[in-house]
């Protein structure tokens, strides 16, 4: 038998070595496999704890996936080895994710998400912690209005000789300041 030539596990050939191949070249059958295997996953450093299903799920080599990582997904249900973000209960089982965030997942639920600044200059309700939420909110500011406005039914006089007065427009609009936008699932893994 002569080693094959292989640079990663793709490539071995799984009918080498034969029944009839000498001892001695099955040393660097070995070797040759080791390096195929640490050439395929070089930044795994201890002991790999998935299952053959999460694993099935990466689809680069390479790819790296944390846990308490937050992705949107397109679906509604989430799968094998994520949490639906809805505020739910996250089963105990998985411990190293309630040590990281607590008993529930994070309630993403119609949320818009702002990235994490530790600077007031950023956001002004800054420093905040992670997970921290926002209430709705409008920046302060003013319109003016300057002469006489009216329209038959209403009019309204602002006035002309020092004299302040105030007045309110009707409110016209939906129900929430949004941009315009697409739902996905927000989903973070266990």
């Amino acid at each position: 038998m002569t080693v094959e030539n292989a640079n990663y596990i793709n490539q071995l050939n799984p009918a080498w070595p034969t029944n009839d191949d000498y001892g001695y070249e099955g040393d660097d059958q070995i070797r040759l496999v080791k390096k195929a295997v640490q050439q395929s996953f070089p930044n795994i450093g201890s002991e790999v704890l998935a299952t053959p299903s999460e694993l099935n799920q990466l689809h680069n080599v390479g790819a790296v996936i944390i846990i308490g990582e937050v992705r949107m997904y397109y679906g509604a249900t989430a799968p094998d080895g994520w949490l639906l973000c809805n505020g739910g209960i996250i089963p105990p089982e998985h411990d190293i994710l309630i040590g990281l965030i607590g008993p529930n997942t994070p309630d993403l639920r119609g949320q818009f998400i702002r990235g994490w600044s530790d600077d007031a200059d950023v956001d002004p309700d800054g420093p905040r912690l992670p997970l921290t939420t926002q209430d709705d909110d409008f920046k302060a500011h003013a319109h003016t209005i300057t002469g006489s406005f009216g329209n038959g039914s209403t009019r309204v006089d602002i006035g002309t000789n020092g004299t302040n007065r105030s007045t309110s427009t009707n409110p016209t609009g939906g129900d929430e300041t949004r941009p315009k936008n697409t739902a996905l699932v927000f989903i973070i893994k266990t």
